[in-house]
Formats: C-alpha cells, sequence, structure tokens
C-alpha cells in the first residue's frame, strides 16, 4: 500500500477508524474538555499533531471509574490527513494518533476501549476516547485518536 500511496497500513486504518468513531460517536463524548486549565492556543478541541509532538515525553493523567487514576508517557504522534474525505464540522484540520507507554497501563489494556478523563498541564482536562493497541513484538501500547 506505502508504495502505491504513501500510507503506511496503520494510517489508512487509524484514518478510517477515526472517521468511522467521528460518525458513531456523540460529539459531547468525542472531546468534552474543562475550561480553564490549558494555555491559550493549544486546547484539546483544536491541538494539531506538531504540537502534540513537541509534548512527547510528556506525562498525562488518565482517570476513569474503571482504572482509578493513572499516569501514561507520550511517546508518539501520528497525524491523520483523511483528506476531502474528512467530514467539514470536525474542530481541526488533520486528525491525530497519540500513542502512550507506561508500566502504568495494564488497568486501560484490560479495560479495553473507552472514554476516559485525560489531562495535562498545558492542555487541560477531557473526557477523550483511547484504548489499547496491541503491537507485533508483544505487549500493547495506549492510543487515542483526535478528530
Amino acid at each position: 500500500m506505502a508504495e502505491k500511496t504513501g500510507l503506511s497500513r496503520r494510517t489508512f486504518l487509524a484514518a478510517n477508524a477515526a472517521v468511522a468513531a467521528a460518525a458513531a460517536v456523540p460529539v459531547q463524548a468525542s472531546a468534552c474538555a474543562s475550561k480553564g486549565a490549558h494555555s491559550a492556543g493549544i486546547s484539546w478541541e483544536t491541538v494539531t499533531s506538531d504540537q502534540m509532538a513537541k509534548l512527547i515525553g510528556d506525562r498525562f493523567r488518565i482517570n476513569s471509574p474503571d482504572t482509578g487514576e493513572l499516569v501514561l508517557k507520550l511517546v508518539g504522534v501520528e497525524p491523520i490527513n483523511s483528506g476531502p474525505d474528512r467530514p467539514a464540522h470536525l474542530p481541526r484540520a488533520e486528525g491525530v494518533v497519540a500513542v502512550f507507554d507506561s508500566p502504568d497501563k495494564n488497568p486501560v489494556v484490560e479495560c479495553g476501549c473507552g472514554i476516559y478523563r485525560v489531562s495535562h498541564a498545558r492542555l487541560g482536562a477531557a473526557d477523550l476516547y483511547m484504548g489499547p493497541s496491541p503491537l507485533r513484538r508483544g505487549g500493547h501500547v495506549v492510543e487515542m485518536v483526535l478528530n
């Protein structure tokens, strides 16, 4: 696939999953952010892949009734270029896949995909959809798709 289109399989699947999730998940559940804590110019609703890439290495607090509070480290960011198929009502020009890893990730891996409260000093807090993604070498990372 990459030879003909320049897309990796992972990016292609993530983009299609992101578009499907945007259509299936109510807007309020996909990113319900708290007012206040975020810095001017950067927020969960509009953060780009370039802005998220600057946060690689930062720790994010993850919380849900099933997992309690966890700390995950941002280890990777990938842009999702949906092109002309991107729904016009979405607040950002491109989707973003954020990849997290940590020894604390097991409760998220066990609970699976769902809405988690995610907070960061610069972005504030938001209820975001995230879940485990298996690695080829074994184990998992936790991924979040922002549309």
